[in-house]
């Protein structure tokens, strides 16, 4: 049965009224058969991370094809660019397939020996490779991946930014960007995970640590130079603690229009109130990676402790110059992009879900990936005094959402799952329901011409709406 919630957490008045009028137009104009979206080159399409694309009908929902199984478990979103669809492997592999037919058109590309689970201290992912979303430029017709490697010596890895030609898969250039903070040793135990970003002429990518948080590792935001010149890396950032403070969100950094980055950290190592190390943190920085802000709700200690990333989701950019976050707390923030406010600083604060991958926004509505059900949030009230309220939740879909051609798409769960389903985006009633075979943590949905993609273990499934 479904599960609609109304529970309102503040009243929007006449305004809620012509906001959801508007909502409703606009999810009717993303299924609009005119300016139809052909290409999907970063995570959730844009670097905003609002996953909405202008797409024809999909409902009725038919399969299209399976793609050939490839050489190893698949956890980045699929991108597509000119027809082709752009895959990456955990054994360091990128491959290219036909968006109509599903065919590999080149690769394998192999990009090195992926870590073995004998170089690792923890983690889940086995052997560690291609992890991230990669990020495509179609200016340059360039595919940009992080591979983890072996290297030469033992327990030593290396993490690999490689450009690819995306006409062909050939290798255009591969330089590490480990940071000359980290160890050798230390380099094992960062993991990255988080989507890869191009902005400012450059490619961001963000580390973690293992699922487990062991041994030394701190979070990173690197950058290099997206035509391969200059020092690998350009400029790194690091998170102020003395451990954890993962960058990990499968989402990655959102940016402004001003090419600023936005990202959530995790955990840090501080549990006591009187020492703030970002942990648990949305940062703010510049193109060259000086920090410019931050905020972090007054539990941030206590949710260190606990092992609360807020950063298990990055933030979602709104209009009005604000910022939804939420994370494993179970609370969520609206934030003002302008002024993050420190410690304690949001404009509005409620309870609402666990929150995990990456969320949708489509104003004024954020689809959050709740591990217990999709929830539709309106965000309500002015930028200076805002507020949300839950509309619906999804009682089967759980995963990282999009928004397409007439539908909410989402998976069962963030956690692997084997079912795909779509929403209705008025009340999150289930009206498309498919089968997919077993999918890997965070997966997410991809859309382009009529095409709805999925990652399953090792394939790709393609998924197609009525013919016009």
């Amino acid at each position: 049965m479904r599960n609609i919630e109304r529970t309102s957490v503040k009243s929007a008045g006449r305004r809620h009224g012509f906001l959801r009028h508007g909502w409703l137009l606009a999810v009717v104009a993303v299924a609009a058969t005119g300016c139809v979206t052909t290409t999907w080159t970063t995570y959730h399409a844009k670097n905003d991370r609002s996953g909405v694309a202008n797409a024809r009908l999909l409902v009725p929902t038919t399969d299209a094809w399976t793609s050939p199984s490839l050489d190893g478990s698949i956890y980045g979103e699929p991108l597509v660019l000119a027809n082709r669809v752009i895959v990456a492997t955990e054994n360091d592999s990128v491959y290219s397939l036909d968006l109509v037919t599903g065919q590999v058109v080149w690769g394998p590309v192999h990009l090195g020996t992926p870590v073995p689970q004998s170089w690792l201290p923890c983690g889940n992912i086995f052997p560690l490779g291609i992890t991230s979303t990669p990020v495509i430029d179609p200016t340059t017709n360039t595919v940009y991946v992080l591979g983890e490697v072996t290297t030469p010596t033992t327990n030593v890895v290396s993490h690999d930014l490689v450009a690819l030609d995306t006409a062909d898969g050939s290798v255009r250039w591969q330089h590490s960007v480990d940071p000359a903070g980290i160890a050798p040793l230390d380099r094992r135990n960062h993991q990255q995970r988080a989507a890869l970003t191009l902005a400012n002429g450059r490619v961001y990518v963000g580390f973690g640590g293992l699922d487990g948080d062991c041994a030394n590792y701190t979070g990173w935001l690197a950058s290099a130079k997206a035509d391969g010149t200059g020092t690998f890396p350009l400029k790194a950032y690091q998170v102020p603690t003395t451990r954890e403070g993962a960058i990990w969100a499968a989402s990655g950094p959102a940016v402004d229009d001003a090419g600023n980055l936005f990202v959530a950290t995790g955990n840090g190592e501080s549990t006591d109130p009187n020492n703030y190390d970002h942990g648990n943190s949305i940062v703010k920085l510049a193109p060259d990676l000086t920090e410019l802000d931050h905020f972090a709700p007054t539990t941030w200690a206590a949710d260190s402790a606990a092992d609360a990333d807020l950063g298990s989701t990055g933030p979602s950019l709104l209009a009005d110059g604000l910022i939804f976050q939420a994370g494993k707390n179970g609370t969520a923030y609206l934030v003002d992009a302008n002024n993050l406010g420190g410690i304690g600083g949001e404009k509005y604060q409620a309870p609402l879900c666990r929150d995990f991958g990456g969320n949708a926004y489509l104003a004024p509505m954020i689809y959050v990936a709740c591990t217990d059900g999709v929830r539709a949030v309106e965000v309500t009230g002015s930028a200076s005094n805002p507020s949300f309220v839950v509309r619906w939740r999804s009682s089967v879909a759980a995963g990282s959402p999009v928004v397409a051609g007439g539908a909410i798409w989402a998976s069962n769960t963030n956690f692997g799952g084997t079912t795909l389903y779509g929403l209705d985006p008025a009340t999150g009633a289930t009206i498309a329901t498919l089968a997919t075979g077993k999918l890997d943590h965070f997966n997410t949905p991809t859309v382009a011409a009529n095409h709805l993609l999925i990652a399953t273990t090792n394939q790709v499934r393609a998924y197609v709406g009525p013919t016009p």
